[in-house]
């Protein structure tokens, strides 16, 4: 594992790096240097493109690889299959969540699930709310959920 630190205007982003792809992503960080071509690509990357989005713009992280290491399948289905195809400026309930992922009564579940969540912008569980428009919790400090849905404008 390798951690990297990027910089934002928000502080520094601490992203846990395995040989699978992204293992966690935590404010605040601390700087390590990462060694290898491959890995110095994928923090190129990731770090333009968490800059761009701290900047509040559109990003696409589909490409860049995630270690889901530890989770069971359905929390993996929540996180690669639904969560990260809720698109910039949009959000879902944590029903909309549970009926995507074939459990309509599961989305006490999927709360769960998100709360696991270590990867969060790249794994954008912040977009899913109450079905009452409440923010409701989130796997990361208290305060970025709001945050972050303010940088796409979704209050």
């Amino acid at each position: 594992m390798r951690n990297i630190s990027i910089t934002t205007k928000y502080g520094n982003v601490e992203v846990l790096l395995s040989l699978k792809g992204v293992y966690s992503l935590k404010l605040p960080v601390f700087k390590i240097d990462v060694k290898s071509n491959k890995e110095r690509d994928n923090e190129f990357r990731l770090s333009e493109r968490l800059k761009k989005y701290f900047e509040g713009l559109e990003v696409d992280f589909s490409d860049i690889p995630l270690d889901l290491e530890g989770f069971s399948d359905f929390e993996k289905k929540v996180f690669y299959t639904i969560i990260k195809k809720v698109r910039f400026g949009k959000v879902r309930s944590y029903s909309w969540v549970a009926e995507n992922a074939g459990k309509e009564k599961a989305w006490r579940a999927v709360g769960k699930a998100l709360g696991k969540n270590r990867i969060p912008i790249i794994i954008p569980c912040h977009r899913v709310v109450r079905k009452d428009g409440n923010t409701g919790g989130w796997s990361g400090r208290k305060g970025w959920k709001e945050l972050l849905l303010s940088l796409e404008e979704l209050k």
